[in-house]
């Protein structure tokens, strides 16, 4: 009769077994994640590659030269940005003869990468064309690209990428022509955030801040809708250093929004006459150069009798306003009229 097997561990015994154990699990866990490499579809060929895109860069199209099949391959690789796109493609080594005539590059958008490939072989063993898929976002169509000879093609094979990995290059069988083709996939690995310097933050805000002031000195209306103008400087400072997505070009965008703001109100006041009430009269607190119309430069400079320019200087009395284009004013007084400038950076006048 078999006897039944029986046997009992102590506290001490339980403990080392227990660690044993632990060991035991820990070294058959699962390994950690590896690229992907698929087999290439095709024939051996007389050599093999393995192209992969280096460091950051990734799978984005193919270029090459066919005839009636695929003579000659190379991968094209993209480097992955922190805005999601991908930049500048580059080719790496090219694969196979010297033969067919080359074939325009095939190039994922933007926005998308290979995550599949769909290789064509014909009768002979050669690789006769070669589909992309190319994907990307969430509810971004799927882009198909084709890159292939003339010829017929026997059969078929599709590879694709695993859930979470991207085209990393291409395994190729080749010689005189290109033979078999694989796909390389790795995991996605998404670029750190760009930081941006503090330094770079002070200034956005003081150059924003500027721009405000220069706005408010106008009275210009946008100044009384909901905008970042809204903000203070410190505010500024901390929405810059939240940035994560190419900050200096938001910055910068910000910045040429609002002084597209600020310059469509001061043409806005420089088209629109304001009449004065009938005689004010203004003081001048600055000396002043006089010109022959609103906005003018050195060439509509008020010259007297001997050519010399004319100055308004301050505390000349009997000075009456004749027209208001902000910051601009038209100005008489005795014996001389003519334009002058009080605004930011030079106020002149005092105004009634």
């Amino acid at each position: 009769m078999k006897r039944a097997l029986q046997f009992s561990l102590s506290g001490t015994d339980f403990a080392i077994l227990a660690g044993v154990l632990a060991v035991f699990l820990a070294s058959t866990s699962a390994p950690a994640a590896a690229k992907t490499f698929r087999d290439p579809y095709g024939s051996t060929g007389d050599a093999h590659a393995s192209d992969e895109c280096g460091a950051g860069k990734y799978f984005v199209g193919v270029v090459g030269a066919t005839g009636a099949w695929i003579d000659q391959i190379a991968v094209l690789c993209a480097e992955l940005k922190s805005d999601g796109t991908f930049g500048g493609a580059k080719s790496i080594a090219s694969r196979g003869g010297t033969g067919g005539g080359l074939h325009p590059a095939v190039l994922c958008p933007r926005n998308q990468v290979v995550t599949s490939i769909s290789v064509g072989i014909n009768e002979d063993r050669q690789v006769a064309s070669l589909e992309l898929y190319c994907t990307g976002a969430v509810n971004v169509a799927t882009t198909y690209l084709k890159f292939a000879g003339n010829g017929p093609r026997d059969r078929f094979g599709k590879q694709s990428c695993l859930f979470g990995e991207i085209g990393k290059g291409l395994n190729i069988n080749y010689g005189r022509y290109v033979n078999g083709i694989g796909i390389i996939c790795d995991k996605r690995i998404a670029p750190s955030p760009p930081v941006v310097s503090p330094q770079f933050c002070k200034d956005y805000g003081a150059r924003m801040v500027g721009i405000v002031q220069d706005a408010r000195n106008l009275n210009c209306p946008f100044l009384n809708e909901y905008g970042i103008w809204k903000r203070s400087r410190a505010e500024l400072e901390r929405f810059c250093l939240g940035y994560t997505i190419t900050p200096e070009a938001t910055a910068a965008e910000d910045i040429r929004q609002l002084q597209g703001q600020l310059d469509r109100c001061k043409q806005n006041l420089t088209n629109t006459p304001q009449p004065p009430p009938a005689q004010q009269f203004l003081g001048v607190v600055k000396d002043v150069d006089v010109f022959n119309k609103p906005g003018g430069d050195d060439a509509d400079r008020k010259k007297d009798a001997n050519g010399n320019g004319v100055t308004l200087f301050a505390g000349t009395q009997g000075v009456t306003l004749i027209e208001k284009r902000t910051p601009w004013f038209h100005l008489k007084w005795p014996g001389q009229d003519g334009w002058v400038y009080s605004g930011s950076g030079w106020v002149s006048l005092t105004l009634p």
